[in-house]
This record gives structure tokens, C-alpha cells and sequence, in this order.
């Protein structure tokens, strides 16, 4: 009696060929997604009292504070009229 080895069979998930046997078709395991590298981050010293690190935070909190005000502009003149 002669076992015949695993029937491999091509598939594609996500651009890449796999051979599948019988007794992995039966058995669905989750491929792993892959990062798509849209994700941009924003590279900033590390060292908390370098000069530029500082102007970094000094500027985001400035916009920030910014923002926060004509927000509140926008309030008292709909207080206002309203």
C-alpha cells in the first residue's frame, strides 16, 4: 500500500505563494498583517534639555494656547450676538 505524499496546491494571500497540503487546508490559521508604511512619525531629540527639543514644546504648547483662544473668541461673540 503506497501513501501518496501531501497534494500541494499554489494559493496567494497578499501577494505571496503558498503550498498548501490537505491537512493545512483543513486548519485556517491567521495570516499576519503587513505594515503598509503610511505611518509617519516625527523624529525629536531625546534629550529633554537640548535647545531644540525645548523650542519643539515651546512652539506645539504656543498653537496650542493659540487654538484655546479663538476658540473662546468664538464663544463671546456668539454670547454676544446670540
Amino acid at each position: 500500500m503506497e501513501i501518496e505524499g501531501a497534494i500541494e496546491t499554489p494559493r496567494t494571500i497578499n501577494k505571496k505563494v503558498f503550498k498548501i497540503s490537505p491537512l493545512q487546508s483543513c486548519l485556517v490559521w491567521p495570516v499576519t498583517p503587513e505594515r503598509k508604511g503610511k505611518r509617519s512619525t516625527e523624529r525629536i531629540p531625546y534629550v529633554i534639555s537640548s535647545e531644540s527639543w525645548q523650542n519643539i514644546q515651546q512652539t506645539k504648547a504656543e498653537k496650542k494656547r493659540k487654538i484655546e483662544m479663538e476658540k473662546e473668541d468664538r464663544k463671546n461673540i456668539e454670547l454676544k450676538t446670540g
